[in-house]
Formats: C-alpha cells, sequence, structure tokens
C-alpha cells in the first residue's frame, strides 16, 4: 500500500515510484506544461531560447518517451535510482588480437632403434651339450670329445643366422692300433618344411625310412679311397616339430661302424628330446642391401671375373668345405666360385680359382673372426699374417694369410654390415695377388652400389 505525503506546494507524492497508468498520466501533463509555456512567450524569446534549451528539452523528452516506464524517469532524475552509490567498473575494452603467430609444436620423428650386431639367438631349444646326452655319445664313440668346426666361411655365418646348430664330437683308436678315428656330427635347424621336401627326395631315391620321428631317411656309403680320406659313413635325416636334424656318423677303416639299430636308437632320442620344443624366434637382420645370391652372374665384377684372372673362367655355386644336405638345401645362396673353363690344363703360375662369399647383415660374424680363429680348435697358429688393408667403399677389410689345407691368402670385407669374403682358390699368395684381390673386391662392391 503507498503511503501519501504532502510537500511545500500542497500537492501529494506517493514513497513508491510511480508506475503504470500513474506514469503516463504525469508524463503527458508534463508535455502539455512544457508546450503551454512555449507558446506563451514572445517569439524572439521562444527563438533564442530554443538556441539555448531546445536541445535539453528536446533530449529530456524523448529520452523519457523513449525508455518509457520507470526506466526513463530514473533516466531523467525524477526517481532516485536503486543504483546510486554502488561503485561500477568502468567497461573494459577487449584487447587487440595479437599479430604474433602462435609457433608450432615441434614433431619429432619416432627414434629409430640401433641396429643389433650381437650374434644371431640360439633357435634351437637345446645345448650341444644336451644333444650329446640325448644321442648317448658315450655309446656311440670311444673316450669322445666334442670340437667347433674347423672352418668358418660366410656360408657357415649364414646358416648360423638360419637357425643351425651344429655339434660334433670325435674319438681316436688307442695308441696301441693302427690309427683311425670315428666322427658324429649333428645339425639342427628349424626348417621342417625343407627337410620333409629333402627326406622324399632321397625315398623316391631309394633311401630308407628309419621309422624315427615324424618323417626320416637313411642312406650310407664309402667315401674317399686308400689314399684319400677313405672310410664309411651314414647320414640320417629326421622331421619332428619344428625341427629337421642330421645325424651323421663316419668311421675310417680299422674302425667299427655302430649297426643301424644303435644309430636308429641314438637318433630317437634326439627326436623325442626336440618333440615338444619350439623354435625361437628369427633372426632380425641389420639394414643392409646385400641379399642371398640367386645368380653368380650378378655377383661377378664388370666386364666378368676372366678380365681379373687368366680364363675363361665358368661360375657355380659354391657349398662349404664340408657340406651336409641341410647347407645343401639352405647355404647354396651364399657362395660363388669360378674355376678354370678352358680345354686342357690352366696356364702354369696363373690364378684360376676363387671363390665369394657374402654373410647378408654378418657384421657379428665378421667382429668375431679373430677370435675365432684364436679359438682352440682353430688356433692362431694357422694364420700366419693379417693386416688392414684399404677396399675402395668397405667400411673396412683385413687381409689374412695362413695354413687351411694348404696355403692360402684371402681377405674379408664389411660393406653394409654385410660380410663378403674373397679368396682361396689358387692361394693369391704373391704381391701381385695380393693386389688383385683387392681389385676385385673393389670391383664387386661398386658393382652392387651401382645396382647393376
Amino acid at each position: 500500500m503507498n503511503t501519501e505525503h504532502d510537500d511545500d506546494t500542497g500537492r501529494s507524492w506517493n514513497s513508491r515510484p510511480p508506475a503504470g497508468d500513474e506514469l503516463n498520466r504525469m508524463l503527458v501533463t508534463m508535455k502539455q506544461d512544457v508546450l503551454t509555456r512555449v507558446a506563451a512567450e514572445p517569439r524572439t524569446a521562444v527563438t533564442a531560447k530554443r538556441r539555448r534549451k531546445t536541445f535539453g528539452i528536446t533530449f529530456g523528452v524523448v529520452a523519457l518517451l523513449a525508455v518509457g516506464g520507470a526506466s526513463g524517469a530514473i533516466a531523467l532524475g525524477m526517481i532516485p535510482s536503486p543504483f546510486e552509490g554502488l561503485q561500477h567498473a568502468a567497461p573494459s575494452s577487449s584487447p587487440a588480437p595479437s599479430t604474433t603467430p602462435t609457433p608450432k609444436p615441434t614433431v619429432s620423428a619416432p627414434p629409430v632403434a640401433a641396429p643389433n650386431y650381437d650374434p644371431p639367438a640360439e633357435r634351437v631349444p637345446l645345448s650341444c651339450a644336451q644333444i650329446g646326452d640325448a644321442l648317448s655319445i658315450p655309446s656311440l664313440l670311444r673316450a669322445p670329445t666334442s670340437f667347433e668346426p674347423r672352418v668358418f666361411e660366410p656360408q657357415d655365418a649364414a646358416l648360423t643366422a638360419a637357425g643351425l646348430t651344429t655339434c660334433s664330437w670325435q674319438s681316436q683308436t688307442p695308441d696301441d692300433a693302427p690309427y683311425g678315428y670315428a666322427l658324429v656330427t649333428m645339425n639342427v635347424v628349424p626348417a621342417p618344411a625343407a627337410g620333409r621336401d629333402w627326406i622324399s627326395s632321397k625315398l623316391a631315391a631309394g633311401g630308407r625310412s628309419t621309422g624315427v620321428g615324424e618323417a626320416s631317411a637313411v642312406t650310407c656309403e664309402t667315401s674317399g679311397d686308400a689314399e684319400m680320406n677313405p672310410g664309411e659313413g651314414c647320414t640320417m635325416s629326421v622331421v619332428t616339430s619344428d625341427f629337421w636334424f642330421e645325424f651323421e656318423f663316419f668311421v675310417t677303416p680299422g674302425v667299427t661302424m655302430p649297426g643301424q639299430a644303435t644309430l636308429s636308437s641314438a637318433a630317437r632320442g634326439v627326436a623325442d628330446a626336440l618333440a615338444p620344443l619350439k623354435a625361437g624366434p628369427e633372426w632380425t637382420m641389420p639394414p643392409t642391401t646385400w641379399g642371398p645370391v640367386t645368380n653368380c652372374d650378378t655377383l661377378a665384377p664388370r666386364p666378368s671375373m676372366s678380365s681379373y684372372l687368366t680364363g675363361p673362367l665358368q661360375a657355380e655355386k659354391a657349398t662349404p668345405l664340408e657340406p651336409t644336405a641341410i647347407s645343401d638345401a639352405l647355404g647354396d645362396g651364399y657362395a660363388c666360385r669360378w674355376l678354370w673353363a678352358g680345354d686342357g690344363p690352366p696356364p702354369s703360375n696363373t690364378i684360376t680359382d676363387i671363390a665369394i662369399g657374402v654373410a647378408p647383415g654378418g657384421r657379428w660374424a665378421y667382429d668375431g673372426l679373430e677370435d675365432f680363429y684364436e679359438a682352440e680348435g682353430y688356433g692362431r697358429q694357422v694364420i700366419e699374417s693379417e693386416e688392414s688393408v684399404t677396399v675402395a667403399g668397405a667400411q673396412e677389410a683385413v687381409r689374412r694369410c695362413g695354413t687351411i689345407d694348404g696355403y692360402f691368402c684371402w681377405l674379408d670385407v664389411l660393406d653394409e654390415d654385410t660380410w663378403i669374403q674373397f679368396g682361396f682358390g689358387d692361394g693369391f699368395v704373391t704381391d701381385a695377388d695380393k693386389a688383385t684381390l683387392i681389385t676385385i673386391a673393389e670391383a664387386v662392391l661398386a658393382r652392387h652400389e651401382g645396382g647393376d
């Protein structure tokens, strides 16, 4: 309810600001009063006042009419503002947008793992000692001793990278008996499909199955002659689970070959030990553009090998010095040999025989050569000289000379972390021959670098 008061004019007013119809009536009355006063004044006075007051009056009326209601009255100061006495923050202007471009975050390339030059991990989860126990070696050989393979070539490294494990044992006749020896070699590789193919070919050619493992074949033959490594041997190939193994037994004259039942029993022991096992992961090769040799002509220097040596020469795939069924099946893509192909014997004092072996990504083997040559069973006494040499295009190279079934010089070269070996053949023992070996190596690397 409004409370009315009298001002000093005798008019009453409410303590609450006018609103609604009351406010509209008040505005109309004000407008009429203003117009009446203006009409009653002389024109000159009105004109002068217009110059002074028109703006103020018009602005006040328009403002009052425009805003309307209580807010219009407040705008003219007729009604006290309820917000008087409050602090009002001055409107702040928005900061001007920055013209400095926002730096883009740096995107770092993912880290690249360093190449692994460690020797390939064993893929056959049995040590040679465990394989020997499975074979019952003491029942096969008199006073057996184990030894490492004598020859280490790029083909051997390539087969090791493929997962090959090789174990060997030998025994000799007593001192009071004519000299003779027996040799047992066990090769195991995680390549069952290749093993089945090889076994099938042997069985088709008249070989016999031993009944061991999932597939097997045995062949026996006499090797050599009375003057050159005479003897006899039997080879059993067996596939079981993830593995293909090759069990060889060789004896020289004067040493008795065990019977087939004994050999089959030894092979069955290994098959039973391997059957529940799984092959280890494959080796990851360091980055390199070298790979298995599919065609020896692509490995030869330009224009031909005969242009560096005495020809004509014929190229052929080379096998390890001690080939096996497994090396024949898996290792024929890692070495080539060039041999005399002319009519009659080659001219004397000429080089007509050279071998080149390649172990793709085989830096691990190259780095371990010196330790290997010094190891027991392949003593350093066979290496009569070795020196670092410069081979254009190669990371490094070492020339070695020594006695290995004859006196030879050869070149071990590292290129793109791949081990390449040049030499053997006719020896390359003179200074001129050694220089020729380096020339051939440089020509082979240049051809490979050119992608030809």
